[in-house]
């Protein structure tokens, strides 16, 4: 289970320890105020085949995204990545084909991208990277990237050896957008290399 957060939760009610004075940074629990425990939050909801996150996710932290961008002013972009003959891969190879083919692009998203970003399995073929607080020329340079580091991946499956590219788009977003109908775009606003 990955803990991404932390909610504080009153612990069964139990003696206070001797010697201990309240509030101080000595005390049990690390500090924190008498009568609470750390305890993990729910899980970020990860899709079954990738490990990524979800859409929901990827909506949700978009959203928080886009209600923070007013006040701070600084842009962001989404990346939308479409694995290219996704469809021929299973076609051809079978479902855990094309299965193996989405790890193996979504390991190399997230080799490409900062630990600060979130990447999402959105459906299918299709990827998307939530990056904040980023100038249009770095989030174009990180596009290019993610096209580089999937390109230089194959998918090694039975006696063939696949190779795998992805399309890539960028939506730049604004204070005022809706985040479902920034991912529901099909593709950037710009197309980069590949």
């Amino acid at each position: 289970m990955s803990v991404d957060a932390v909610t504080l939760v009153p612990p069964p009610a139990r003696a206070p320890r001797s010697g201990m004075e309240p509030g101080r940074a000595d005390r049990p629990h690390g500090g924190r105020p008498p009568g609470l425990a750390l305890m993990p939050a729910p899980a970020v909801e990860r899709d079954p085949v990738t490990g990524l996150c979800t859409r929901r996710t990827l909506q949700r932290r978009l959203e928080r995204r886009l209600d923070a961008l007013g006040a701070e002013g600084v842009p962001g972009a989404l990346i939308l990545c479409d694995l290219e003959m996704f469809g021929a891969i299973v076609e051809r190879y079978g479902t855990a084909a094309g299965e193996a083919a989405l790890r193996l692009a979504a390991e190399a998203i997230r080799s490409a991208v900062r630990a600060i970003d979130t990447v999402a399995r959105i459906e299918g073929g299709r990827f998307a990277v939530l990056l904040g607080r980023i100038p249009a020329d770095q989030a174009l340079a990180i596009a290019a990237r993610i096209s580089t580091a999937v390109r230089s991946r194959r998918l090694k499956w039975q006696d063939a050896s696949v190779p795998i590219a992805v399309s890539v788009g960028i939506a730049s977003y604004a204070s005022g957008e809706e985040a479902a109908a920034l991912l529901a775009r099909h593709s950037g606003d710009t197309a980069v290399p590949g």
